[in-house]
């Protein structure tokens, strides 16, 4: 049987946390940790981008308190179960209806770093069902009030897109090894 151990990975845009794409998070430590969950909602989409450009896919993002962008969601209570805690988060921040809630079944990955367990979890809705997301934003309890700080946003970011077949990884190592080229 695998374990957290067997899937560990570190990514070559991850400078210190390994990731964790095993399905049993029980096995992953959290003991001496912060354990936090975030969410990679998206939807594929029709839309013109400056109505010419296809977009293809529309994905929720937040921007942090230091100016970068990070998912939705946040650190979870002693004593709530992971993807509840989660689901309080994007309701706080987001206004996520319980409708939209994720479960068990959304759970990807795991980034484990000395300090921080970060759960990351993928939802793909209706682009009406997307829409309606993002128009209950500016009436979240939270909106704008929070720092929605996420280390590895990144990270998750491309785990999601690769997971859900938005790029292909060749494609995603290509755009990377261009990002790093010199301007």
């Amino acid at each position: 049987m695998e374990t957290a151990h067997d899937l560990k990975r570190k990514a070559p845009w991850n400078d210190g946390a390994y990731y964790v794409t095993n399905k049993n998070k029980a096995t992953i430590d959290c003991k001496q940790r912060k354990v936090a969950a975030h969410a990679f909602l998206y939807c594929g989409t029709t839309a013109l981008l400056f109505g010419s450009i296809p977009m293809r896919y529309a994905i929720m993002m937040q921007l942090r308190f230091d100016g970068k962008l990070g998912f939705p969601g946040g650190l979870i209570e002693e004593d709530e179960v992971t993807v509840v805690g989660m689901n309080r988060e994007l309701s706080e921040e987001i206004g996520l209806a319980k409708r939209f809630y994720l479960d068990e079944e959304n759970y990807s990955a795991s980034w484990v770093s000395p300090t921080l367990v970060d759960h990351f979890y993928i939802k793909e809705y209706s682009e009406e069902d997307f829409k309606e997301i993002e128009a209950g934003v500016l009436l979240a309890k939270d909106w704008g009030g929070e720092n929605n700080f996420i280390a590895s946003a990144r990270e998750e970011m491309i785990e999601g897109i690769l997971a859900r077949g938005i790029l292909t990884k060749d494609r995603m190592t290509a755009i990377w090894m261009e990002a790093q080229q010199p301007v």
